[in-house]
């Protein structure tokens, strides 16, 4: 699993002049995360977070990457195919999350994510293609989580006030 500066690094390699292929991100945020360490404890919540990040270590391929941004929240680096590839690609990741569990000390948890999907434009910045991918995860969000929604070339996030993490939409 790649720390935030090594996924980004790569990612903007990724998206240079001389890319080789099409490039799509998945910004995925856990559903409810902060009641998962407010109920159970910061340690489950750990534990949940290794777990989480193995499932997606294993979806990615060879030239693909997995990491964690922060919080909650992971980004998977993809080569992209067609738009319908992708979503199915995403969902069947979000159905292996869904019906995993796991066995924290003296517990069985299951829990589950949201998507922001998209797909790289033409000479767009790693930054530009992370914030259209957010603008997706937070519709999923909007549209009551554990869902996957794909960003359009237009995709932009909602005026509101305050930081990211003061978002209208609770985790």
């Amino acid at each position: 699993m790649s720390n935030r500066r090594y996924l980004l690094e790569n990612l903007r390699r990724k998206l240079g002049p001389h890319r080789a292929s099409a490039v799509a991100v998945v910004l995925l945020d856990l559903d409810h995360f902060k009641q998962v360490n407010d109920i159970h404890g910061h340690e489950v919540g750990d534990f949940v977070l290794k777990h989480f990040a193995g499932l997606l270590q294993a979806e990615v391929g060879r030239q693909e990457l997995a990491g964690r941004l922060g919080g909650e929240e992971f980004l998977l680096v993809l080569d992209a195919g067609d738009a319908s590839r992708l979503l199915a690609r995403v969902d069947r990741l979000l159905e292996r999350i869904r019906q995993s569990s796991l066995a924290p000390p003296g517990r069985i948890l299951r829990y589950t994510c949201s998507a922001g999907v998209a797909q790289a434009l033409p000479g767009e910045s790693e930054s530009q293609l992370i914030r259209r991918a957010d603008a997706a995860l937070y519709q999923a969000k909007q549209q009551g989580r554990d869902r996957g929604v794909l960003a359009g070339a237009d995709a932009v996030m909602p005026e509101r006030r305050g930081s990211r993490s003061q978002r209208t939409a609770p985790d």
